[in-house]
């Protein structure tokens, strides 16, 4: 199976000689940019769009290879992006298609998107009729250099392959990533993928959330139930996620690492199984047979049962039971 090959390289330089927003207000409404895509050799022509409060949503939409998960940008987990908007609006424009309907279609800036709507900023994009769903993907991809996708949300798409071709994270690799993203990075995204939407929502930011943390989380949700996980973080975890959410919206990384990792640690603890030692409800032994291993024996010399102060392996309980049949 072969895969296309994106032009990162000169996709990011195209990208980067859009104008930005203050430059883009001083132009009128309908004027228009170019844009031509590497790969295709196409141009095409790009016109200003603003939209405010409900507009947003109801003329806006997001493109299908847009890679964001668009149920994890919540007033939440943008606050950092809501507050930079609300000081300096929005710096650059996002990218979309026009579709026949008049509505606009993101292709990347989704993230602003929901930040504008949130912040109650103004959303400023630049949009096309003729940009295809091949220069979408190769503009997505190209965007996502500088603003990286989380491993969850490969996680959705490594998922879709799985599922629907039957393919393993190794054979993913080889054919989808051309063995650039090891199969235990993709079986992890998978895994992230799989996680309720509520637990991975606990953390403000969604690429925060590592191997380590999907591991943990994975194994927690085997044991316990999301209502249950979420019942204990809410009753037990309350000032870990306060003060988590608090260093995120200040832009304090070093802290969020660290509550992270606590909050991570915490779940963890509290769904793995307790494993208790069995109480000796045997009598004590009378003979000692060897250290550690003692015997009952009755009046009449009679062997009644042996025990031993330390667990036994089954492979060597097995042995010793052949043992004593043959006495």
């Amino acid at each position: 199976m072969q895969t296309r090959k994106k032009n990162h390289k000169d996709l990011s330089v195209v990208l980067s000689e859009i104008p930005s927003v203050d430059e883009l207000m001083a132009r009128d409404e309908s004027a228009a940019l170019s844009y031509t895509s590497p790969s295709a050799g196409k141009t095409v022509e790009l016109t200003v769009f603003r939209y405010s409060g409900e507009d947003i949503l109801n003329k806006t939409n997001v493109h299908p290879k847009n890679k964001r998960i668009q149920k994890y940008l919540t007033p939440k987990s943008l606050a950092r992006l809501i507050k930079s908007l609300q000081k300096s609006n929005q710096v650059s424009p996002a990218l979309g298609r026009i579709e026949d309907d008049g509505s606009v279609t993101a292709i990347y800036g989704s993230r602003r998107r929901m930040g504008c709507y949130f912040g109650e900023a103004e959303y400023v994009i630049l949009a096309s009729k003729d940009l295809t769903d091949d220069i979408a993907e190769e503009i997505s991809d190209a965007e996502n250099i500088s603003e990286s996708i989380s491993l969850i949300e490969r996680g959705y798409t490594w998922l879709a392959i799985n599922q629907k071709e039957g393919l393993s994270s190794r054979d993913i690799s080889e054919q989808f990533e051309e063995s650039k993203v090891s199969h235990t990075i993709i079986a992890a995204g998978i895994a992230g993928a799989k996680l309720p939407d509520e637990i991975i929502m606990l953390y403000p930011s969604i690429n925060s959330i590592g191997r380590s943390t999907i591991s943990k989380l994975s194994t927690a949700c085997k044991h316990k139930t999301e209502e249950e996980i979420l019942s204990y973080v809410q009753a037990e975890l309350a000032e870990i996620t306060t003060n988590l959410w608090d260093a995120f919206a200040d832009d304090n990384e070093k802290v969020v690492t660290e509550l992270s990792g606590k909050l991570s640690d915490a779940i963890s603890a509290f769904s793995t199984p307790k494993i208790t030692k069995a109480p000796n409800k045997l009598p004590k032994t009378n003979k000692e047979l060897a250290k550690g291993v003692n015997a009952k024996v009755n009046d009449k010399g009679r062997l009644e049962y042996i025990t031993f102060d330390d667990s036994i392996s089954k492979a060597k309980l097995t042995k010793l039971q052949d043992f004593l049949k043959d006495l």
